[in-house]
Formats: structure tokens, C-alpha cells, sequence
């Protein structure tokens, strides 16, 4: 139904026929004439790539600067083979991870892309991986495993690593390292934020038994005589909270 359409999808070809009318009004559109469009982005996650020269057939917004633009299945191509280069180092430093995007991450949407992977590379999926290979100073790309939306807009989601396979038993090792020490400075974070709490519920706690100690006698004379409660003055929330903290 026309009204079933979404806003990424076109009928093709052009020349399709409605096949009736449902209520004798809405077009009924046969499924295989019904194409979804992609960006040039989502195609290359598909091997295929658009062929140069070709036009958008859509342009969708969101937001103000967000424009996706989007093309039919029929200009594209499948995508050629990049071949990856076999040297490790050159010049006595670290060689890049190949077959990075512009962002210098490197996408591993599925199992299949994984097992794209040659020989001399080695994914890690843990997190820890892109921490313990930065601090061991080795190439490693990080992995593109997913897209979530935040704003509205398509965000990448990071999930482990790619490094040489000369460098994954050391990454590895130090992968484990570097989960403890998250662990630690989490542990240290949580300890923190319940002593703020903590002393954010003690200090709410004095402040009003010290504004209760304080005001008691102006709200419990006789007549609209003010009374004062008898005794010392109650010590302000800042003396009683250097005592308890």
C-alpha cells in the first residue's frame, strides 16, 4: 500500500503498475516492485559500491546538517577486491592497519568480514584491546561492529580491535592487565560517588536539624511572643559535618 512506503523505499522499475486498490482508493504495489534505497555508505557494508556518475534517487534529512543520500541497488557494482599488503613494519616503526574507513576504524559488521580478514591480522573483540594496544604503542584499528542512533543520528559502535598477529599475543597479554586496572579506577569511581552521597545525605540531615534547633522557639511562642528554646545555640551544619566527615 502507498501508505506502507517508507521513506527510504522507491518502486522499481518506474514503469510499475499498481496490481487494485484497496477500499477503492489506496494502490496495491506488488512486493518485487518495492526496492529499499541505502547510501553509498550502507552498499560498501553489502561489497557493492555505487558506480561513478551516478545521482541520488533521494535525499533524506535529519536535523539541520544531517543528509543522507540514497541509491538503488541497480547503480551499484560489486565492490573489487583491495588487496592487502604483507609488510608488517617499514623503517623500523609500526605499518598501519590496512583497509581502514576515513575515520581509521575498520568495519566488522559480521562473521563474514572477520573471516575476510588475511593471515597477518588478528581481530581481539574484547574492549580492553584498543587501550592495552595504545599503551603498548602498536598499530591496532579499532572495530566498527554496529551503528546505533543517539539524536537521531547513526553513530558507530566500537567493539575490540584489529592488530598484526605479530603484536596479538603481547596485546593479549597486557589485555589483561589493562582489565584489572579498568577495574580498579571503576571500583575507585563507585567509592567515590557513594561518598558523595553519603555526604550529601548526612549534610541534608544536619542542615535541617540545625534549622529545626535554630527556629524551634520563633514558631512555638505564646501570645506572638517569641520563645527560645533553652541552652547553647545549636553548632552550625558546617561544625557537625567537619566532625562526622
Amino acid at each position: 500500500l502507498d501508505s506502507q512506503l517508507r521513506a527510504q523505499d522507491m518502486l522499481h522499475p518506474p514503469d510499475s503498475k499498481p496490481v487494485g486498490l484497496f477500499r477503492g482508493q489506496e494502490k496495491v504495489w506488488r512486493r518485487s516492485h518495492v526496492a529499499e534505497l541505502r547510501t553509498a555508505t550502507q552498499w560498501r557494508r553489502e561489497r557493492r559500491c555505487v558506480r561513478e556518475g551516478e545521482r541520488p534517487l533521494k535525499t533524506l534529512r535529519g536535523g539541520k546538517v544531517f543528509a543522507a543520500q540514497l541509491f538503488g541497488e541497480w547503480q551499484t557494482e560489486a565492490a573489487p577486491e583491495v588487496p592487502f599488503p604483507v609488510e608488517f613494519y617499514q623503517d623500523g616503526g609500526a605499518a598501519a592497519i590496512p583497509g581502514t574507513n576515513n575515520f581509521g576504524n575498520i568495519e566488522l559488521l559480521d562473521a563474514i568480514a572477520v573471516d575476510r580478514l588475511p593471515s597477518n591480522l588478528v581481530y581481539l573483540p574484547d574492549n580492553a584491546a584498543r587501550s592495552a594496544a595504545a599503551r603498548l604503542s602498536v598499530a591496532f584499528a579499532p572495530a566498527v561492529v554496529g551503528f546505533v542512533r543517539e539524536g537521531g543520528l547513526p553513530k558507530p559502535k566500537l567493539g575490540g580491535a584489529v592488530v598484526w598477529a605479530r603484536d596479538a599475543e603481547e596485546v593479549a597479554r597486557a589485555m589483561a592487565e589493562e582489565k584489572e586496572r579498568l577495574a580498579i579506577e571503576e571500583e575507585k569511581k563507585r567509592q567515590e560517588r557513594f561518598k558523595s552521597a553519603w555526604r550529601m545525605l548526612v549534610k541534608n540531615v544536619l542542615v535541617d536539624m540545625y534549622v529545626e534547633d535554630r527556629y524551634r522557639g520563633e514558631f512555638s511562642g505564646v501570645g506572638g511572643a517569641a520563645r527560645e528554646a533553652p541552652g547553647l545555640a545549636p553548632a552550625p551544619p558546617a561544625v557537625l559535618l567537619a566532625d562526622v566527615l
